[in-house]
């Protein structure tokens, strides 16, 4: 048996053997195929967001002061703002529950008695003891049956239902140890206060904590509620008074969004917002255009190496005609002139049967990489 299938073995591995190879040829070269085409796409993919780089950019020279960011690119124009005279920054209404200087013991503490709370949003100027919805048309006033609370109702459960509610953040806060309140604050901007009234009793909206209008005669301690009137942020561009009723500001410049941080002081009486073409900008994207060129070329000389010395292998694509018009392709586009830069021949005799003049290139009009400094 040994003998016969040696002699059967030495009849097949002649014809055997070239197939194997032929089979391994062809998997390395699908390998390599595929190899070729994730380089390939990867390499377009990035290329294709580079089209899209922005090479504006907006500075600001005091970024303590003030932060500038490009928002849209394609909005974004040449030009020098000067900011100044930044008096006030936006800030909302801050109130607090209850208005005196007691405390709730705990965060889950009960409020004994029943209350109906009605909320309206308007401006508030403690200065004059005024308040006027009219300013603001952005929010809904809360109905006075809006946010009604049995007796023993948790504050838990005021502050959320508070919060629910649009234009109002609510939360209780730990003062210290056994000491909690419940905190309102509104939306920023001087227009966007507030006052809440408690409906329910014998005296609806008057002589309670939840008051946040100022009674010059009977509610002068409601004040102590407060502890942060609203605000807006008022600054000068270029010598116009201006206000916002956000510390963000995106409607100023345009593509460009605006980060107020300070007043201006003696030390920082300002801030210059410089927008422009970035140098930087240009450099990096240029960069990465080079970077992902390089790579692709690399992949294209592993997948196509020929192994000269026998102590390795070829590559995956050695011989193949496919990779080989690649590497052609490439280096065709690095040597050749990058079409598209072109002048118009006007001379009288033009080709083509409408005899319009057509755009050639010549060697005055040729634009090659190598110019661009790649």
């Amino acid at each position: 048996p040994q003998i016969v299938g040696a002699m059967v073995d030495a009849e097949i591995e002649p014809l055997k053997s070239p197939v194997v190879a032929k089979q391994e040829r062809v998997e390395a070269a699908i390998s390599g195929l595929a190899l070729l085409k994730q380089s390939s796409e990867l390499t377009k993919a990035n290329i294709s967001k580079l089209k899209s780089s922005g090479f504006n950019s907006t500075v600001s020279s005091d970024t303590s002061l003030i932060e500038a960011t490009v928002t849209s690119q394609t909005l974004v124009k040449p030009g020098i703002k000067k900011i100044s005279a930044v008096t006030a920054l936006a800030q909302p209404m801050s109130f607090t529950i209850p208005a005196t200087g007691s405390t709730f013991a705990t965060a889950t503490a009960s409020y004994n008695t029943a209350i109906t709370l009605g909320i309206e949003f308007g401006s508030y100027n403690r200065a004059s003891n005024t308040f006027n919805t009219a300013d603001n048309t952005t929010l809904a006033d809360i109905p006075n049956s809006a946010l009604t609370f049995a007796a023993g109702s948790k504050i838990s459960e005021i502050t959320e239902k508070l919060n629910d509610q649009v234009g109002l953040n609510a939360e209780v806060v730990k003062i210290a140890d056994g000491s909690f309140k419940i905190k309102i604050t509104g939306a920023s901007g001087k227009n966007n206060g507030f006052q809440i009234k408690n409906t329910a009793g014998t005296s609806p909206g008057h002589g309670t904590v939840w008051d946040t209008k100022f009674n010059a005669t009977t509610l002068k301690t409601v004040l102590n509620g407060f502890d942060q009137d609203p605000a807006d942020l008022v600054f000068k561009v270029d010598g116009l008074a201006i206000s916002r009723a956000d510390n963000t500001v995106t409607d100023l410049i345009p593509g460009v969004s605006l980060k107020f941080k300070a007043l201006t002081s003696t030390a920082n009486p300002s801030s210059t917002i410089t927008s422009g073409v970035s140098k930087t900008a240009v450099q990096e994207t240029v960069q990465a255009f080079i970077n992902e060129i390089n790579a692709y070329k690399q992949d294209l000389l592993a997948l196509s190496k020929y192994d000269r010395t026998g102590t390795s292998e070829n590559g995956d694509l050695y011989g193949d005609a496919y990779v080989k018009s690649r590497i052609s392709a490439l280096s065709d586009f690095l040597r050749k002139p990058i079409a598209g830069y072109t002048q118009l021949d006007t001379t009288p005799t033009q080709s083509g049967s409408e005899k319009l003049p057509r755009h050639v290139e010549d060697a005055q009009t040729m634009v090659h990489l190598s110019q661009l400094g790649f």
